[in-house]
């Protein structure tokens, strides 16, 4: 039973509600599910939805209280899950334009790392989070530039 765009919203803020304790990444998620929103109703392109997930959790990338970007990686293996075909393109393009937004740097001058990889160039713990939902990954490496095994 395919699902509509508004009720994988109210899924994934139902969720957030339920399960994210620290209120500042409860919102930063909000909004990222918002722009999630935008993007599949073709409100928002590909690298403006890239950029403004970068707007919202970097602040707290930098200052160290975002503790990683798994989240983000989980809303979009959830609405691959979900969607499929439908928005898979759209889903790519999000993730390739994120993979190629500049380094998030701390105030020292530092690449931020999380899970051993530079955010966003590494993209940490994407393939695992993909991995957990259960999400095919064969092809969809290959529509992001990378080697599959």
């Amino acid at each position: 039973m395919p699902t509509t765009i508004s009720s994988w919203v109210q899924n994934r803020r139902a969720s957030q509600e339920k399960w994210q304790k620290d209120p500042l990444e409860k919102e930063e998620n909000f909004l990222i599910i918002s722009a999630f929103e935008q993007l599949l109703n073709n409100k928002l392109s590909a690298s403006s939805t890239a950029s403004r997930i970068n707007e919202i959790v970097s602040p707290r990338l930098i200052s160290g209280l975002r503790a990683s970007v798994g989240c983000i990686w989980g809303l979009f293996a959830d609405a691959t899950k979900h969607f499929g075909a439908s928005h898979t393109q759209q889903l790519a393009d999000v993730i390739i334009a994120i993979r190629e937004l500049p380094d998030v740097v701390n105030e020292k001058g530092y690449k931020v790392i999380r899970s051993g990889e530079v955010v966003w160039r590494g993209m940490p713990d994407f393939g695992w989070i993909f991995a957990e939902h259960g999400v095919r990954m064969l092809g969809f490496l290959s529509m992001l530039g990378c080697e599959e095994s």
